[in-house]
């Protein structure tokens, strides 16, 4: 067993702690490339909680994770089973609980509140075991029931975007309301109820589906300056980040020039006049 920042986790149940941070990262195009480790869990052992360090009852709340089964293995049953969730402070309410099941296919992942009367809704999607899932969760304390909303794989051109997406989701509102927030469960528990080797990272929350989608930045893919002096600035953005051009001629004072114009998709143009009457020009590219 191995962690970091020990007081951040605590671990709940019987049995063998082997969750293990390791190296190597999971991946999603359009994402920000990973930081850091990654985590290993899964079959017989102990459930383990990363704290948010604060708690939340109110508004809405994100979190965002890279998931991937690298084993089913032979011993778990395939029934609906959690295998990561919101949690609440008593460690064992679970406010927003992915789930997975076992198809013909592979298996399929959803959602769940938690609570008496709780019921999953899950999609229509088959994964498979080595599959990277990227996965977006929304607990809603602001709707009476409050409800959980999913996104598995979202489009990269949503990323950062200013609100979610309002299709593709899984959603599901049975279930307890009122427990207050503050930790990311990473479920083990028996070896028949749960797949036997699992992988997080890139483990995010937040207050806004900005916070947890943090795209990959900008590529600049050419900067030409144009026969009547003026200067041609071109990037590549995948996501729904915006972005403004910055200009200084001395690296210390900036001032904003704009906003590129989108000349095909995923493709930005930006043109600077003013710079064919200076012998020196700087820019940089910014976001908001």
């Amino acid at each position: 067993m191995s962690d970091n920042t020990p007081a951040n986790w605590t671990f709940g149940g019987t049995g063998a702690n082997d969750l293990i941070v390791t190296a190597g990262n999971l991946s999603y195009p359009g994402l920000a490339s990973p930081i850091g480790n990654s985590v290993t869990n899964g079959g017989a052992g102990l459930g383990v909680r990363r704290s948010m360090g604060s708690t939340v009852n109110s508004g809405v709340l994100y979190f965002s994770a890279l998931f991937r089964i690298n084993d089913l293995g032979t011993t778990w049953n395939g029934a609906a089973s959690q295998v990561g969730a919101l949690a609440a402070t008593d460690n064992v309410s679970f406010r927003l609980a992915v789930m997975v099941q076992a198809s013909a296919g592979g298996y399929r992942i959803g959602v769940q509140k938690g609570g008496t009367g709780a019921t999953a809704t899950f999609g229509t999607t088959d994964y498979h075991a080595g599959d990277t899932i990227f996965l977006v969760g929304k607990y809603d304390f602001g709707v009476t029931p409050n409800l959980v909303s999913l996104w598995v794989n979202p489009e990269a051109s949503t990323l950062a975007a200013t609100t979610e997406p309002t299709t593709g989701f899984l959603s599901a509102s049975s279930g307890t309301d009122g427990f207050t927030i503050d930790r990311f469960n990473m479920r083990q528990n028996t070896a028949t109820s749960v797949p036997a080797a699992m992988q997080w990272d890139e483990l995010r929350i937040g207050r806004s589906w900005a916070d947890v989608t943090t795209p990959t930045p900008p590529v600049i893919t050419e900067i030409t300056k144009l026969p009547n002096g003026a200067v041609r600035i071109r990037y590549r953005s995948e996501s729904a980040q915006s972005h403004s051009v910055h200009a200084s001629n001395d690296l210390l004072t900036w001032s904003p020039l704009g906003s590129a114009a989108v000349i095909s998709p995923g493709v930005y143009e930006f043109t600077d006049p003013a710079a064919a009457t200076l012998s020196q020009r700087f820019y940089q590219l910014r976001s908001p």
